[in-house]
């Protein structure tokens, strides 16, 4: 089961551990975890992206990662999935205007208190996801430069940056050039499953304007986060879309190709031992075990 976040908020933020049907007011955590899936088909993009490859009830992130140490990270953990390619009221969106909503639906939402505490947070992005992850952390970081908000979410932001130890990346495209980003989206919309993703649709129709912010968003990016945090690239092995090269722009050598898998199944592994998810688990324990 999930719960969502989506009064007053643009992007719905579901909740996927602990399971919000079975609240326990003693539960804490050390560590969170935020995957923002990419283009999609509907609202449910936030889970069917994350699932284990020919397993589509299972999604890893909410049924995986409370296991035991071995096989995931344990209970003490909260895991949110962000879903932003639902409505097609934003499908036009600019790169800006997609992270201003992800302040205001995630960092600025009191409900899941990213500001807190001594928790270490991750963020996950596959695809587009990715981007809009990138998005994020340089509006944050605007804000807290700047001071372009009230004095109470100024703070939240400065926060959340702070706790920000990682970012793993699954097949996001490193946009340098116009024709990078334009390769991307032809390459995306080739894929069935993409065909009717309203964001999609949206930045083919208007990409020679999204095709300069989309450049300078790398750029804006590196300069929005920390020197020595945490990155990590995976990219795909098949029907390649983002090649190891582009990997490399984004995580610098700490990149790994899934020989068996396409762009859309280079974040849906076999099974627990498969390379994506065990890369995956190693990222996030090292960043855990970090200063312990």
């Amino acid at each position: 089961m999930s719960s969502s976040s989506s009064a007053g908020v643009i992007y719905p933020v579901h909740q996927l551990h602990p399971d919000p049907e079975y609240p326990n007011p003693d539960h804490r955590h050390d560590l969170t975890l935020i995957f923002f899936h990419g283009f999609s088909n509907g609202k449910d993009a936030w889970e069917k992206t994350w699932i284990q490859r020919g397993h589509p009830h299972v999604c890893w992130p909410r049924n995986w990662l409370y296991k035991d140490e071995e096989e995931g990270l344990g209970d003490n953990i909260l895991v949110l999935s962000i879903c932003f390619d639902g409505n097609p009221d934003y499908a036009h969106e600019s790169v800006e205007e997609i992270g201003k909503n992800l302040l205001r639906s995630l960092v600025n939402n009191s409900k899941w208190q990213l500001h807190q505490g001594s928790q270490k947070i991750v963020l996950v992005g596959h695809s587009f996801g990715g981007l809009v992850i990138k998005s994020l952390m340089v509006q944050v970081h605007k804000v807290v430069k700047e001071g372009s908000l009230e004095k109470k979410k100024r703070a939240r932001c400065k926060a959340f940056q702070k706790n920000v130890k990682g970012i793993m990346f699954y097949a996001v495209p490193h946009i340098g050039t116009d024709k990078d980003f334009k390769t991307y989206l032809t390459g995306c919309n080739n894929i069935p499953d993409l065909q009717n993703s309203q964001r999609l649709r949206g930045l083919r129709r208007s990409v020679d304007a999204f095709n300069r912010p989309m450049g300078e968003l790398s750029t804006d990016f590196e300069c929005s986060v920390p020197k020595d945090i945490n990155l990590c690239a995976i990219v795909e092995g098949r029907e390649v879309l983002v090649p190891q090269a582009s990997g490399r722009k984004l995580a610098r050598n700490n990149v790994y190709k899934i020989e068996d898998a396409n762009h859309m199944q280079v974040c849906q592994p076999v099974d627990k031992s498969h390379e994506s998810y065990r890369r995956f688990l190693q990222f996030v324990k090292e960043i855990r075990n970090e200063n312990q």
